[in-house]
């Protein structure tokens, strides 16, 4: 893999963990503002942990059979 696609990857990777740290972090204050049961807290956080895990897993997989 050429050091440009290597970068762009990088960055990319670091652009979409930052924005899920981020809506994480709004979710989490609108459910607290509105008294969401933690239990409905823990299913929707779980549902975004598993789209970003389909999301990671699609990148890795064009990089893997791509390069």
């Amino acid at each position: 893999m050429r050091k440009v696609e290597l970068t762009v990857l990088v960055f990319l990777i670091l652009g979409l963990l930052v924005f899920s740290i981020g809506s994480v972090l709004y979710l989490r204050k609108i459910m607290l503002e509105y008294t969401v049961d933690w239990e409905l807290q823990l299913a929707v956080f779980g549902f975004f942990i598993i789209l970003l895990a389909l999301i990671f897993s699609k990148i890795a997989s064009r990089v893997v059979f791509d390069g």
